[in-house]
């Protein structure tokens, strides 16, 4: 990568985190409440999959003292592994939120992109996380790395104009391959799938922008 290249990824990088930052101090029904909320629902699925270890892990601290030598004391090493499990959550999260500078749309705060940004980044069904998804193939740990993914010819940026519209593709995308799949047993029945789900996902658009 040459000097021009870093310096534009750079100060794009350096632009998200000036904009997230920016989301942190709003309060409310807020970009922060909700990511707060879906980071606190990873960490419990995180927390399962450990089984008993994750109610171990403040007496396994206190005894190891590992933490303490390094940090100085127990409350900074506390700390420190607060920090070291929320971190790369909070990375995958706003990666994947980030697609095609997505956050854009959400700065306005108050006008209904912004309002309908938040509404589905809040549904579940809609904008998915699982613990499981951010794990390394090669070690089965959370990944150091986190992709950027970009729609944009040779990785450009790309910016979207509607909140996390390839979602929305891929929904559209999946009612089409499960109408087409009954097509061929019954026509009316393809007909009446196909119009339920575009009416569901229609209203829910619509109330979301409300």
């Amino acid at each position: 990568m040459g000097y021009l290249a870093r310096l534009q990824t750079f100060s794009y990088l350096k632009g998200r985190v000036t904009l997230i930052c920016q989301f942190i101090w709003v309060t409310d029904l807020s970009f922060a409440t909700i990511l707060a909320r879906r980071i606190h629902k990873l960490l419990q699925e995180k927390d399962e999959r450990a089984g008993s270890k994750a109610s171990d892990w403040l007496r396994s601290e206190a005894l190891s003292g590992t933490g303490i030598q390094e940090n100085g004391t127990f409350r900074k090493a506390l700390w420190q592994r607060v920090y070291s499990s929320v971190i790369p959550i909070l990375s995958e999260v706003i990666a994947f939120v980030d697609r095609d500078s997505n956050l854009e749309l959400v700065k306005d705060e108050g006008n209904w992109l912004s309002r309908l940004w938040i509404q589905l980044f809040q549904s579940h069904s809609m904008v998915e996380f699982h613990y499981d998804a951010f794990l390394s193939l090669e070690n089965g740990i959370i990944r150091e790395r986190v992709p950027v993914i970009t729609a944009g010819r040779e990785r450009q940026v790309f910016e979207l104009q509607f909140p996390f519209s390839w979602l929305i593709k891929e929904t559209f995308d999946g009612m089409w391959r499960d109408a087409c799949s009954i097509a061929g047993k019954c026509l009316l029945g393809f007909c009446v799938y196909l119009d339920s789900d575009f009416i569901l996902l229609s209203s829910l658009l619509r109330k979301r922008a409300r």
